[in-house]
C-alpha cells in the first residue's frame, strides 16, 4: 500500500461518521496477537473450550437453584396454614 493511499484513508476515516472494518484471519497474527488455533495458539497451550456453553450453562443453573431449595429448606409442599384444606 502506498502512502498516497495511506493518506487517503485516513481523510476518509476522518471526515466519516461512522466507520467499519472488516478484516480476516492472519491480521491479529501480524500485529502480534496470538491465535486461538493453529501453531503457537492459545488452544494448543490451554486446550480448546467445550463448545456446549449454552447446555452447561442450563446445567449449572439447574444444579444452583437446587442448593439454593436445600439450603433454604423449600420443601415444595403447600402451606395450608390459613386454609381449611
Amino acid at each position: 500500500m502506498e502512502n498516497d493511499d495511506i493518506e487517503r484513508i485516513g481523510r476518509l476515516i476522518l471526515a466519516s461518521k461512522y466507520v467499519v472494518s472488516l478484516t480476516g484471519a492472519g491480521i491479529s497474527m501480524e500485529s502480534g496477537i496470538r491465535p486461538f488455533c493453529g501453531p503457537g495458539g492459545l488452544w494448543s497451550e490451554y486446550g480448546e473450550p467445550p463448545m456446549d456453553g449454552y447446555q452447561r450453562f442450563l446445567a449449572a443453573l439447574k444444579a444452583s437453584w437446587e442448593r439454593r431449595v436445600k439450603r433454604e429448606g423449600y420443601t415444595g409442599e403447600l402451606y395450608k396454614g390459613n386454609s381449611t384444606g
